[in-house]
């Protein structure tokens, strides 16, 4: 490991320390692989938390600590050797595949100018798009002052065009696009068939088949249909306790939509979010 005490944020090196040790338990017969053109077999994952000591020594050197940027230097060891334990860090708390010393270093080469180029210029674009629609909270914009936009640097390329409005139907009482959404507000005593009349109620639509993700949480043809309606809601929707909604697709009848018979427009109603305790 080489020596950091100098150049290291102190919390960065009992980072560095902690997976560095960790890194360094390899069990006998284990072949570490530094050729990128060969392909690793699936790393080994290491259990463990940062111990007490480091904790308490990273503190004992932070009372007085003040942070200041770092120019990136791609040919520090010291940088390259912190950016490949975050990252190896992060691909273990994610279960992703770790890279080597050398990729990363490789991939960081070039981080600096893609920032500097197309980061910086999309960043831009979406910021000029955000104050737009800041202002549209003030004063009602048309459609037409937004923009979408194509851009290949390397040509320099870039075109901007103006957004298409969304297609809506009327679902109901609404008349809905693909950003809209429904909502219940439900309580630990409300059934199923309390739900469908509520639906009915707030949206004017009759639900034909109500599903949560894949499994079909009601159809009039499914077994024991009738014996669904009775039953609450939290029993057909089992949930953790900080779960505090489902998102539910409602099929309806398609009396309830006015979209012709042979359309080929999505007739799908909004999801309905169910709030278990409202």
């Amino acid at each position: 490991m080489p020596d950091v005490s100098k150049k290291a944020p102190p919390i960065a090196i009992a980072m560095y320390t902690h997976i560095e040790n960790e890194c360094s338990k390899t069990s006998e017969g284990v072949i570490i692989i530094t050729d990128p053109t060969i392909a690793k077999p699936t790393s080994t994952k290491h259990e463990g938390d940062i111990s007490a000591d480091e904790w308490k020594f990273a503190e004992e050197r932070t009372k007085n600590f003040k942070a200041a940027p770092i120019p990136f230097e791609k040919d520090d060891d010291f940088q390259i050797d912190f950016i490949t334990t975050a990252t190896n860090l992060r691909a273990h708390m994610y279960g992703l595949e770790p890279s080597d010393r050398y990729e990363i270093k490789r991939i960081a080469g070039r981080i600096v100018p893609a920032i500097g180029t197309t980061t910086a210029t999309v960043s831009g674009l979406i910021i000029i798009e955000l104050i737009k629609l800041c202002l549209s909270q003030i004063k009602d914009l048309p459609l037409s002052v937004y923009r979408n936009f194509y851009i290949n640097i390397a040509l320099p390329f870039l075109i901007a065009s103006e957004p298409l409005a969304c297609t809506t139907q009327k679902i109901g009482k609404f008349d809905v696009n693909i950003w809209s959404s429904f909502e219940i507000k439900g309580n630990p005593d409300m059934t199923l068939e309390g739900f469908i009349k509520e639906v009915e109620r707030k949206y004017d639509i009759k639900p034909a088949l109500i599903s949560e993700g894949v499994k079909s949480v009601y159809a009039p043809w499914m077994p024991k249909a009738s014996s669904q309606l009775k039953r609450k809601m939290d029993e057909l929707l089992p949930h953790k306790p900080n779960i505090t909604y489902s998102d539910l697709v409602v099929l309806s009848d398609d009396s309830d939509m006015d979209v012709p018979m042979d359309s080929s427009i999505d007739t799908t109603p909004p999801p309905i979010r169910y709030y278990f305790n409202s």
